[in-house]
C-alpha cells in the first residue's frame, strides 16, 4: 500500500470507526467547546497511538528476523490468534 492508500483505507476500516466512536462516546467532554475538545482528543490520540503503533511495528519486524522456519511461523500465528480470541472473550464477558 502507498501512504495515501493506507490513509484512505482508514475511512472504511471498521476497527478505526469502532475506536473513534468508543473514544468520542467515553471521553468527549459535552460541556466544553466543540473545537477545543476535538483538538484535545485528536492530540491525545496522536501522542498515545503513534508511539504504541511504532513499538508494535518494531516488535513485529524484530520477531520476523528470528522466525526462519515456516512451521515455527505457523505455530506463532496460531498462538497469537488464540490470544486474540481469548482477549476478545475476556472483554466480552467482563
Amino acid at each position: 500500500l502507498r501512504l495515501y492508500e493506507a490513509a484512505l483505507f482508514q475511512f472504511i476500516n471498521p476497527k478505526a470507526w469502532t475506536i473513534a466512536i468508543t473514544v468520542v462516546s467515553a471521553f468527549f467532554p459535552s460541556e466544553e467547546n466543540f473545537y477545543l475538545a476535538t483538538i484535545f482528543l485528536t492530540s491525545t490520540a496522536a501522542l498515545i497511538c503513534f508511539p504504541s503503533i511504532c513499538i508494535w511495528a518494531i516488535f513485529g519486524n524484530s520477531l520476523r528476523l528470528f522466525i526462519n522456519d515456516v512451521k515455527t511461523k505457523k505455530i506463532i500465528e496460531y498462538i497469537l490468534a488464540i490470544l486474540l480470541v481469548l482477549t476478545g472473550l475476556f472483554i466480552l464477558l467482563k
